[in-house]
């Protein structure tokens, strides 16, 4: 259930973004942001092949820049707030997969656990996968196409050691059938605000609109109510969200949106308005009735 192809862009596709992200990028020359997405899928490629554990959805270009030492601390912000979002969105696929839960990733434990050597806890971890994944039709299937009898002896013993779980807990109807994978669009939809945060960390859409990262949460929430209609939606709540995915945001004090406001016209959209903590606009744009920002426009970059 890989969603690089739509979450994720090389940082030499990026660099043409109209956005801030865009704007930060142009700093350096295409070459080495070329160099930076090669070596990001050499290292996926290499992940994928020996299949380590800790491997993540999608190649991660910003770990070379912010290893380089010419980088100033200012951008390296920025580049570590964007690559919190591979991680968030490996976070997302578990849960969608049933091996986490916004508090807790068992996949992720389960690999701490082993690296400390701490073997009760990485015991209950990785249950918690087998219990999780051996339900899910994919997973058999996978296993009897790999045809290892001793795989397959594991397996068997894995299922009906959760069968009589669920007959216990009076879950009979699970076991006649195995559970799929939900699609992504119905993940989204029983997911919002979490899909969200993590669909526009970086940019909102490919129009100009700063990426949420860039955005006081505050002035976040605020926009999330409107892009997903849920006018009760608490900042505590969207903060917490955030923190639970991973997510880091690329200011402290300073954050490019503070404040937003939004203003209705004749036609049905929604001018939207950012603002620095000085009161000066950063962006504006429109909000069309489908919850997108077009056409926005960067006004203060500093």
């Amino acid at each position: 259930m890989s969603q690089a192809q739509r979450y994720f862009c090389s940082l030499v596709e990026l660099r043409k973004d109209k956005g801030l992200i865009g704007h930060v990028l142009r700093r350096y020359p295409e070459e080495i942001l070329r160099a930076a997405d090669k070596w990001a899928q050499q290292n996926a490629d290499y992940a994928e092949k020996h299949q380590d554990p800790k491997r993540l959805p999608a190649p991660d270009p910003w770990q070379f820049l912010l290893e380089a030492p010419v980088v100033p601390v200012i951008d390296k912000s920025v580049f570590r707030a964007a690559q919190s979002q591979i991680g968030a969105l490996r976070h997302l696929i578990h849960i969608a997969e049933g091996i986490a839960t916004l508090n807790c990733d068992w996949h992720q434990e389960s690999i701490k656990a082993h690296a400390k050597g701490d073997k009760a806890v990485y015991d209950h971890a990785i249950r918690k996968v087998a219990d999780a994944h051996v339900i899910h039709a994919r997973v058999q299937e996978d296993v009897r196409k790999e045809n290892d009898a001793e795989l397959l002896k594991q397996m068997e013993w894995l299922w009906n050691k959760r069968r009589a779980q669920l007959v216990h807990r009076g879950k009979g109807e699970e076991v006649r059938r195995l559970k799929q994978w939900p699609s992504w669009s119905e993940f989204s939809q029983q997911n919002k605000l979490p899909v969200a945060l993590v669909d526009w960390w970086i940019r909102c859409g490919a129009d100009g609109a700063p990426g949420l990262m860039f955005w006081r949460n505050e002035a976040l929430t605020k926009f999330l109510m409107v892009h997903l209609n849920q006018s009760n939606l608490d900042s505590r709540a969207v903060k917490k969200i955030r923190q639970q995915l991973g997510l880091i945001p690329v200011g402290d004090k300073k954050h490019f949106v503070w404040e937003v406001s939004f203003e209705p016209n004749s036609t049905g959209n929604l001018q939207i308005k950012g603002f620095w903590r000085s009161g000066k606009e950063s962006f504006c744009g429109w909000v069309d009735p489908q919850k997108q920002i077009s056409a926005a426009v960067l006004l203060s970059v500093r």
